[in-house]
């Protein structure tokens, strides 16, 4: 029953070229709509119980022909369904200068701002109840329109540098990451209705959700779980070393994150929620090695 998903884009932007220099502004926005997803739904299987008849010795028992009862296993599963929506907006910027001559460098600048909203429109089960543990009578159900909302503002500075005398181009970019943001967003709370253990979904009226029956699966508000997580600025520095040799021949040598910089940040929803000793650490580790290319066909 899935269906393709649909996306629109509404594009903008600007280019200016002078005396070998070159830049670039686009502005830009993107919705996509039944995008593909993995939900996890809850599944009911019936599970049959048998007595029983005899016990013969030497032989495996004999079972009655009819079950005496049938208890139902509510489990779960993951499934594929057309109910995300995307929305992403943002700004680039592309700027080249020129080499300058005296020292033979050039400089390339990019930098881009998005702001990215996701929603899942499909009703919310409380599956992860059932995972490892007894199947509650009752599961609760609630409206959809949970997600994630990022935002995020990144510049990239390349200099490239050139030594022709001795078959040298060395290049050095800083990432620097300005503005990396993001949130959950706030599940609706309302209480809808609930799943038995026979598979149904039970609708409630907002009264009826109200009542003191349903307060053991109404969902606890925790408002530190919808916060802002505003992580502070983050650079990467990336270095590479090309020597050419005969015959077209290229020999490299790389570092990836040279300053082996990997800072840790404690993130606010975890403080909030008591787990004081939860860290995350940016920038990937430091990676270098070497390359050789090699063009014996030319």
């Amino acid at each position: 029953g899935l269906r393709a998903p649909r996306a629109a884009k509404r594009e903008l932007g600007v280019e200016w070229a002078r005396g070998g220099a070159a830049a670039s502004l686009t502005g830009f926005g993107e919705r996509t709509t039944r995008a593909f997803g993995t939900t996890r739904l809850p599944i009911v299987l019936p599970v049959e119980r048998y007595r029983v008849a005899a016990t013969p010795a030497g032989r495996p028992p004999e079972i009655e022909g009819t079950p005496f009862r049938v208890d139902t296993l509510i489990s779960a599963y993951d499934v594929p369904r057309n109910t995300r929506a995307i929305d992403t907006r943002g700004v680039e910027l592309a700027l080249d200068l020129p080499e300058w001559a005296v020292v033979r460098t050039a400089l390339n600048l990019n930098a881009a701002w998005t702001r990215t909203r996701a929603t899942d429109a499909g009703l919310d089960v409380e599956v992860d109840r059932v995972l490892g543990a007894t199947a509650p009578s009752r599961l609760a159900v609630y409206p959809g329109g949970g997600g994630v909302e990022a935002e995020q503002l990144v510049t990239s500075l390349r200099l490239v540098h050139r030594a022709p005398a001795v078959g040298l181009v060395g290049s050095l970019l800083v990432q620097t990451v300005w503005t990396q943001a993001d949130r959950p967003l706030g599940r609706d709370l309302r209480l809808v209705g609930y799943l038995d253990r026979a598979g149904r979904v039970v609708p409630l009226t907002p009264e009826q959700a109200a009542s003191p029956e349903y307060r053991a699966i109404q969902r606890a508000y925790l408002p530190s779980a919808l916060l802002w997580e505003r992580r502070p600025p983050l650079t990467l520095v990336n270095l590479r070393l090309t020597k050419a040799l005969a015959g077209g021949t290229q020999f490299a040598f790389y570092a990836n994150n040279a300053l082996a910089d990997r800072p840790l940040y404690q993130p606010r929803r975890t403080l909030s929620a008591g787990q004081a000793r939860a860290f995350e650490q940016r920038n990937p580790p430091l990676f270098f090695g070497v390359e050789l290319v090699a063009t014996p066909f030319r």
